[in-house]
């Protein structure tokens, strides 16, 4: 009598230990990041962020799979600016995400942002982004959340330097911005 019930219990544990594992290789195929310690970031990208910013404050590191390739992530502090940077392992910035406060956003941006569908709801978040160190890549991240009581929306808007909405992603009205 015992001894089915010691085999369905590690057949349950081992179809949980499956399943986690699983979780786990689906997490880091979706984007989903993993903190890292300083000391595990690859020494190119290091330099390339210490090069690019000498007396920024190094605060927080990252890894995540994008379209199949991993990339690293620094956050740092320069003077007043927040400023987050994708790095390819040998060493190459792909993208520089610096936090700007909503009421500096320019006026085409926000134009773009009232003529839409997103028009009065709250801007959370926004971002002034370059990608590959080429100033002609602006854009500008923006997160907004409905005013709605009932049912809060948030969504992730990317606009172009000219307020062209190139991308909308929605997000979970519990996601931290």
């Amino acid at each position: 009598m015992r001894r089915p019930i010691q085999i369905a219990w590690a057949l349950a544990a081992t179809l949980l230990l499956v399943a986690a594992a699983r979780a786990a290789d689906t997490s880091e195929e979706a984007g989903v990041e993993k903190t890292l310690k300083q000391s595990e970031v690859p020494a190119p990208v290091l330099d390339a962020v210490k090069k690019k910013y000498p007396k920024a404050k190094l605060k927080k590191f990252g890894e995540e799979q994008e379209e199949g390739k991993k990339i690293f992530e620094v956050e740092l502090t320069s003077g007043k600016d927040e400023i987050s940077i994708d790095v390819s392992p040998e060493g190459k910035i792909l993208a520089e995400e610096t936090r700007i406060s909503p009421a500096t956003l320019p006026a085409p941006i926000k134009a773009a942002l009232q003529a839409s569908r997103f028009k009065g709801w709250r801007i959370n978040k926004a971002e002034k982004v370059i990608h590959d160190e080429k100033e002609e890549t602006l854009a500008y991240e923006v997160v907004v959340q409905s005013r709605k009581e009932k049912k809060q929306e948030k969504f992730e808007v990317v606009l172009d330097r000219d307020g062209k909405i190139t991308k909308e992603e929605a997000k979970k009205a519990t996601d931290n911005d």
